[in-house]
């Protein structure tokens, strides 16, 4: 079945029940897939806006800030969104992050790190989404909370860090990968022993 046809059956489901959040979500999330992004974002808000559901309505908020992201909005609103999402759930760590990334992307080190630090300490919280946001999971608030650290001055302690993430079993090739390039940055290897260095 073609996407389009798809949409149509989300459609003609969402005519008869309109005001039905769980139906707003699935058209929005068909729109997004499609890359209508405004779209998306229309049934996205009114899903967040009827559901009695708080996992439902944080998930929403997330996805508000996705299609503004992917719609090359200004980033003054994609912050606002996602501040808006923490007030909805403060005890889930996926805006955290996303609020990290944000603001080492623009260098402003210290705003990153308190967001991965503030991630970093709801980060059990591994409540289900219903579709795929875009959340790295923990280790992506480590890696944000190590690639940060060294820029407030805490050379030494990012050093640390990006070791015990070499040495994480959850780490994904592309995170080991930027690991081993920030390690190799900071001379890391050349001060190990060889004995040390066929360990890792």
């Amino acid at each position: 079945m073609s996407k389009e046809k798809n949409i149509q059956l989300h459609l003609d489901k969402y005519i008869l029940d309109p005001k039905n959040p769980k139906l707003n979500y699935l058209l929005g999330y068909e729109y997004e897939k499609l890359n209508q992004f405004a779209s998306a974002h229309t049934y996205y808000l009114r899903c967040a806006e009827l559901t009695n559901d708080k996992d439902l309505e944080y998930e929403c908020l997330l996805k508000t800030w996705s299609t503004l992201h992917n719609q090359g909005r200004r980033i003054w609103y994609e912050k606002q969104q996602l501040k808006l999402a923490i007030t909805h759930s403060p005890i889930r760590p996926e805006a955290y992050y996303f609020l990290s990334v944000i603001y080492s992307n623009e260098k402003e080190w210290k705003d990153s790190l308190m967001y991965a630090t503030l991630g970093l300490n709801v980060s059990k919280n591994n409540t289900k989404t219903l579709t795929d946001v875009g959340y790295k999971g923990k280790i992506g608030l480590l890696v944000q909370e190590a690639f940060t650290i060294w820029y407030t001055g805490q050379r030494n302690k990012a050093v640390e860090l990006w070791v015990e993430l070499l040495n994480n079993p959850d780490i994904t090739p592309e995170f080991k990968k930027l690991t081993i390039d920030n390690l190799k940055n900071f001379n890391y290897f050349k001060t190990l022993s060889f004995k040390e260095m066929k360990t890792k």
